[in-house]
């Protein structure tokens, strides 16, 4: 095989590797259920983008934006949990948006508090609910769910890839 051939051959595999990689699976990431929460509403594109600006005061740099909304099906139980995901356009600044986000809730120091860093994790509580702040990749999460169903939803999206 000449060097050309080869070479055109490790950049259409390099090209088909990338695109695959650059693909989210939404049903993936936004399962119909999580432990005993079932997935109630998606909001995503345009409008999930703007709810995350809202949130933020200001517009964040954003080639997508999420937002899920869970809730246990049953008489008796108020569990749920919103999972807010927002794609940057790079890693670097899935995690300067992370960084720059938590650095603004810690300095408010309210309605959040005693915030942790576990294993590039951001745990806090307020609001009457347990949060997380994370980037894995691209993406940037945050989960808020109640006390007896947040670590179920945590350890579904740590174990993404």
């Amino acid at each position: 095989m000449n060097r050309y051939k080869f070479f055109k051959i490790l950049v259409l595999c390099f090209l088909f590797c990338i695109s695959c990689k650059a693909k989210l699976n939404i049903e993936t990431l936004f399962p119909k259920n999580i432990s005993k929460l079932s997935l109630i509403q998606l909001i995503e594109g345009k409008k999930a983008i703007e709810m995350v600006n809202k949130i933020h005061g200001k517009p964040i740099d954003a080639k997508n934006a999420w937002i899920a909304h869970y809730k246990e099906i049953s008489n008796k139980s108020t569990n749920e949990a919103t999972v807010w995901v927002s794609e940057a356009f790079s890693s670097f600044q899935a995690k300067k948006q992370t960084e720059s986000m938590m650095e603004k809730i810690i300095n408010s120091k309210e309605p959040f508090y005693n915030i942790q860093k576990l294993d590039g994790i951001y745990i806090f509580y307020g609001l009457g609910k347990k949060h997380a702040v994370f980037c894995k990749n691209r993406l940037v999460f945050w989960i808020s769910a109640n006390f007896e169903i947040f670590d179920d939803v945590l350890n579904y999206y740590k174990k993404l890839k």
